[in-house]
């Protein structure tokens, strides 16, 4: 899957509980590195806590994040995309 494509699958699915790349929210993901988009979709929630914990994103305020991102269910809408 080339880059643009990683990208847009994971802004898709972070769309569906009002979460932006780069945004301007408190709650909105501040992507560092590039590999963020693969590492997610490869591995998931594993992958976004392990890409935190390389400082390849960051977030104003993490409780509201996944207060958001949990209930959306993202990894439901992450299998769906990788068919």
């Amino acid at each position: 899957m080339v880059e643009a494509k990683k990208r847009e699958v994971v802004e898709r699915i972070l769309a569906a509980a009002d979460i932006s790349i780069n945004g301007n929210n408190p709650w909105d993901l501040e992507v560092k590195h590039q590999d963020f988009y693969g590492k997610v979709l490869r591995d998931g929630s594993i992958g976004l806590g392990e890409s935190y914990m390389e400082g390849w994103w960051d977030c104003g305020c993490l409780p509201e994040l996944f207060r958001r991102l949990i209930p959306s269910e993202p990894e439901k809408e992450l299998r769906k995309n990788l068919k």
